[in-house]
């Protein structure tokens, strides 16, 4: 990931695809459990970025553990 921001009720994330394939998220983990999300490309290609959008009301000061599970099944920190 490059960046997360969070706004009321939402975390963003950017984040690039480093690999050589093009890659899917297919799902947000976050603190253990799987999170509402938008984005805008189904598909990150190789070296692209990405912008997602969780929604989830996270407390100010609170840490949160994210990982990106992609449609391969691999998990992302």
């Amino acid at each position: 990931m490059q960046q997360a921001t969070l706004r009321p009720g939402e975390i963003l994330l950017v984040l690039t695809n480093e690999s050589e394939e093009p890659a899917c998220v297919a799902q947000i983990i976050l603190n253990d459990a799987f999170v509402d999300f938008h984005q805008t490309q189904r598909a990150v290609q190789p070296r692209d970025a990405e912008r997602i959008t969780i929604s989830y009301p996270w407390i100010s000061g609170e840490n949160y553990d994210v990982r990106l599970m992609t449609s391969s099944g691999a998990t992302v920190e």
